[in-house]
């Protein structure tokens, strides 16, 4: 099952709008549902140190998670954005 997040519950809407104008898919509380397949979208407003992110993904272990990550995920889709502003 695929996730989509945005930061804030309007943008979740809209894109659930978007996607049932535009594409034609079914909107769910929960997401869109596109052959009988669900994309959960939710909002998650979050805010993050940049710094700190990106002194984090240096870290042996969380560059060994992000390869078990890599080995687990192999061969299915994944998108992912952070936005993180100005560095």
């Amino acid at each position: 099952m695929l996730h989509i997040s945005f930061h804030t519950y309007d943008y979740a809407r809209h894109f659930v709008s978007a996607c049932t104008r535009i594409l034609g898919l079914d909107g769910t509380p929960d997401g869109v549902e596109d052959q009988g397949k669900l994309t959960r979208v939710g909002a998650f407003p979050i805010g993050i140190d940049p710094g700190r992110f990106v002194r984090a993904i240096q870290l042996p272990q969380v560059k060994d998670h992000i390869e078990e990550l890599k080995k687990r995920f192999s061969g299915r889709k994944n998108v992912s954005f952070f936005e993180l502003g100005a560095l």
